[in-house]
């Protein structure tokens, strides 16, 4: 017979030679787990750190606790002191005293240093001695600085140092409330009807006193623009264009339809629109305003009278060239005794016309190319708001305020 290895045989062997000690360690091992369970009375002390003996992780540092301060406790800092081992037992009784706070020590404090000069000492009572220096040269250097402190400067009404710049040429607007009325004068000559008694004249209508008693004057108006060359220091010539109003307050009264006479009765072409207040017999009284309107090319030369540190007084004389733009007027006629409503259009109203101006010039610098002028003004035209072919002559004339501002161009 052939005899059979029984490999299974060996590999038993194996096997408890590498399991028999691996148990018996093991139980060694939960032996003194539950040794040390029973030694210490509870599991706060059982550990599982021995499973981790050959763990990569590092260990994390234990946070420190620092105790809340109470408000009459003082918080003792923690010291690691080496001391001897022998030491240790006393160490629970002994209370280590905090690190006194100790001032930072200056080398060099530049706000303390005092400033040794002859003059530093004493005090200047007069203002005067102490110049102006102009740093605008080394703020311009800058654009940016350059650009604000020229904003500053602008934005200032008036400027303490101020010295105006009288320039060759200059603009500017004015604005004048005024009072208008007229000189009227009647001239019997061109009156129809007229009879003479001796040393009195008897016409139709209204008389020349009674007009000048109901007639009032009224407010009005100019504005324009100004221009102006100066000649020398105190010497300029002045022009420009403006639109002006003229005027006078009327009373009439209303027609009578029942006169026989209104029938008939036409001037220029014209019907009537009113009557005369006293033919009315005092009954519908209308108050009208009569409106003349220019453009007007003033020229004329200012003088100044008075010159300050930011202000002039000029004298102001000259005239002006009109021309007519607009009219809303009742004219009356003498030989019907009616108002007739007539306009710019209409040949009675003289088209052109001239006249003077005189005034003073009170003004005042606001910067060194831009002044501010108050102009009290009295303007009086030479020709008569009518034709020649009416019988009135009547001369409008305005005085007023007139405000305004100039600015140097060169």
């Amino acid at each position: 017979m052939v005899k059979e290895f029984n490999t299974n045989s060996k590999k038993s062997a194996w096997v408890y030679f590498i399991l028999i000690p691996a148990l018996s360690i093991g139980l060694g091992l939960l032996g003194y787990q539950s040794y040390k369970w029973i030694a210490n009375d509870g599991f706060n002390q059982f550990s599982l750190e021995i499973g981790k003996l050959w763990s990569s992780e590092k260990k994390k540092n234990p946070k420190m606790i620092v105790p809340k301060k109470s408000p009459k406790q003082q918080i003792i800092t923690p010291y690691l002191v080496e001391m001897p081992t022998n030491n240790l037992i006393n160490l629970g009784n002994t209370i280590l005293k905090p690190l006194k706070k100790q001032k930072l020590l200056v080398l060099h404090d530049v706000s303390k240093e005092k400033i040794k000069h002859p003059y530093s000492q004493k005090i200047i009572n007069n203002l005067k001695r102490i110049n102006k220096i102009s740093i605008n040269p080394l703020l311009y250097k800058n654009e940016i600085l350059g650009k604000y402190f020229d904003r500053l400067e602008s934005e200032r009404l008036i400027l303490d140092d101020l010295k105006p710049d009288h320039g060759k040429l200059y603009w500017g607007l004015n604005f004048s409330p005024s009072i208008g009325y007229r000189v009227y004068d009647l001239n019997t000559n061109k009156i129809p009807g007229i009879s003479e008694d001796q040393l009195t004249l008897f016409t139709n209508g209204l008389t020349e006193q009674k007009r000048n008693t109901t007639d009032q004057t009224i407010t009005s108006y100019s504005f324009g623009i100004d221009v102006g060359k100066q000649f020398t220091k105190k010497l300029s010539l002045y022009s420009g264009i403006h639109f002006s109003g003229y005027g006078e307050q009327i009373k009439v009264g209303s027609i009578d339809y029942s006169n026989p006479n209104l029938s008939v009765s036409s001037f220029n072409h014209k019907k009537p629109i009113y009557a005369s207040y006293e033919s009315s017999l005092g009954t519908g009284l209308i108050l009208f305003t009569n409106r003349y309107n220019y453009l007007e090319i003033p020229f004329g030369i200012n003088y100044t009278l008075l010159e300050l540190a930011n202000s002039k007084i000029e004298v102001q004389m000259g005239g002006y060239l009109q021309k007519v733009s607009h009219v809303n007027a009742l004219i009356y006629d003498f030989n019907s005794d009616y108002y007739y409503w007539f306009n710019e259009k209409d040949d009675l109203i003289t088209k052109y016309g001239k006249g003077v101006n005189i005034g003073f010039n009170f003004t005042k610098h606001i910067t060194n190319r831009f002044d501010f002028t108050i102009n009290p003004h009295f303007k009086f035209s030479l020709n008569s708001t009518f034709d020649n072919s009416y019988c009135v002559d009547q001369n409008q004339y305005t005085t007023g305020i007139r405000l305004g501002f100039k600015q140097q161009i060169l």
